[in-house]
This record gives structure tokens, C-alpha cells and sequence, in this order.
């Protein structure tokens, strides 16, 4: 079978199956909204998306849209904007297939800068209630580039707490107020195939070339996949907390040298204060770590 018979023998029984359609049971978008999607969309979700006008400057919004599941969760009277530009390439892609529209969500929208909302909280302040960081550290005598992603949630269901995860290639370090867990879960360096992949529809013939390939490729290669975890906690009746007062009192009656003096606070405060300016902004902040400053 080659690749374009195979599309073809998939593309038929996807068009062919039998896929319950959705229920909207309340529309309330009103006039001031504008149309997105096509007769697809309109079938199987039972009625109409909407695009939210343009917020005027300084009033917050996001580029969310939100769809009912079939146990009722996530439901919206009030679906937030999009800028125009984006608007009429998302409407252009769902108009030409619900596969176009999501590809272009995920290849060419991947990037899009949101703007900042207020998305539970609504009580005047203009600080958001979830807010992600991603920041792009580059290479340094001191370390290798990487990338560090920070998330707050104000309004955390799951009764909220706070942690650091370093990840790496072959395992995790999860910082917590009581310890630390090493993980480590290293992947075989032979990844195996079929009942996960493609591999079984394949042909007889396909399949036995295949196999017989992947036998010499990865001769003598591991296949098991390594996994472990250590857990290390703090002696009982610790608390960081007191710790952290206690070092910086002594510092002020000695007259010593605290670690966490000014240019540390404000150093591991940067992060915190460029995401808020890049919510304000809705812009990529360029952070000089040397001069502690904003890159021109």
C-alpha cells in the first residue's frame, strides 16, 4: 500500500464515521459579535462560534474561546476577543475545514502574544489572577541555556501551593517547603514500535522490511526504560520561614553580610516584574542580567 492510498483509505473513514454532535444550549453573543466557522463547525457543535469586538486600549481581554463539553463544564455568556487581523485568519481557516482551523491554531498561532485579562477576579486591580511566564535563558560561563516557565494561579481549585521543578534529559528535581524529590525516568535508547504508531498498517511485506531494519539499526541498544525516585524532607520542626528571619536579624546585630541582600531580591524578583510588564505591554521583554536592566 504506499502513503497516498493509505491517506486516502483514512481520509474516507474519517469523512464516513459517526461522531455524536455536541448540544449549545444557550446562545446569548447577541449582535455585536461577529460569525467564525463554517456549516461543519455549526453541526456538531449545535449552533454558532462568535468573535468579541476589539477591546478599547486599556481595557483587559484574551484571545480565549470557550466550547461546552458534553458534561456541561465551561460555559460562557461573554467570549473574548480577538485582534482583527487574527480573527479573519482563524474564520478563513475554519471556513475551509475544522483540520484547517486547528492546524492553523496550532502551527501559526503557537507564538501569538496574548493580551492581559482579568479572568476571575474582577475588582478594579490591574494585576492578573493566572498568569504564565516562559523566559529564554542563554548560554554563560555559568550555566547552559534553558528555559525557565513560571505560572501563579490566584484562584486555584486544587487548594493551591507552591514548588519548582527542574527537568532535564533523564529525570526531575520537585523542590517543595518539606524536601525534594529526585525522579529519574530516562527513555531506552531503542524506542520500539508498533501498537502506538503506524507500524500495524503497514503491509506484511512493509512490516517485515521494517523489522528487520529496526533489528540492525538498534542492535544492542537498551529497550527498557529506567525509572526511579528518592525523596529527601527536612528534619521535623523545620521551618524556612523562621530560618530566613533568624539569618537576616543576625546579619543586622553583627553587622554581617546577608546572601539575600538587595541585587538578589531584585535579581529574583526581575522574572516576576517582566511578565507584568509584558502583560501590560502585551511585548517580549529583553532582560539584560548583568546591568539588571531592560535591554534598549
Amino acid at each position: 500500500m504506499t502513503f497516498d492510498e493509505y491517506e486516502l483509505r483514512k481520509t474516507s473513514e474519517a469523512r464516513a464515521a459517526d461522531i455524536a454532535p455536541l448540544v449549545t444550549e444557550r446562545d446569548q453573543a447577541g449582535e455585536q459579535f461577529a460569525v467564525i466557522g463554517n456549516a461543519w463547525s455549526r453541526a456538531m457543535f449545535g449552533g454558532l462560534f462568535y468573535v468579541s469586538p476589539a477591546a478599547p486600549a486599556g481595557v483587559p481581554s484574551a484571545n480565549l474561546v470557550f466550547v461546552q463539553s458534553r458534561d456541561g463544564n465551561t460555559v460562557t455568556a461573554d467570549p473574548s476577543s480577538l485582534d482583527p487581523l487574527l480573527a479573519a485568519g482563524l474564520a478563513e481557516a475554519f471556513e475551509r475545514g475544522g483540520g484547517h482551523g486547528l492546524l492553523r491554531l496550532g502551527a501559526d498561532e503557537v507564538a501569538s502574544s496574548l493580551p492581559p485579562g482579568l479572568r476571575y477576579w474582577r475588582d478594579g486591580r490591574d494585576a492578573a489572577d493566572v498568569m504564565v511566564g516562559t523566559y529564554d535563558y542563554a548560554e554563560t560561563p555559568e550555566h547552559p541555556a534553558f528555559n525557565l516557565q513560571l505560572r501563579v494561579n490566584l484562584a486555584d481549585g486544587g487548594g493551591g501551593d507552591q514548588r519548582i521543578a527542574l527537568i532535564g534529559t533523564e529525570g526531575e528535581m520537585l523542590i517543595d517547603d518539606r524536601g525534594l524529590t529526585l525522579s529519574q525516568s530516562r527513555l531506552p535508547d531503542a524506542p520500539g514500535f508498533g501498537g502506538w504508531d503506524t507500524y500495524e498498517t503497514f503491509d506484511a511485506k512493509t512490516q517485515q522490511e521494517f523489522a528487520a531494519w529496526y533489528a540492525e539499526h538498534y542492535r544492542g541498544k537498551r529497550s527498557d526504560k529506567i525509572v526511579s525516585q528518592q525523596r529527601y524532607e527536612v528534619e521535623p520542626g523545620y521551618s524556612d520561614h523562621l530560618d530566613h528571619h533568624h539569618r537576616f536579624i543576625q546579619a543586622v546585630r553583627g553587622g554581617g553580610v546577608v546572601v539575600e541582600d538587595a541585587a538578589f531580591g531584585f535579581r529574583a524578583a526581575a522574572a516576576a516584574l517582566a511578565s507584568n510588564l509584558s502583560l501590560a505591554e502585551s511585548r517580549v521583554i529583553g532582560w539584560d542580567p548583568v546591568a539588571m536592566r531592560e535591554r534598549a
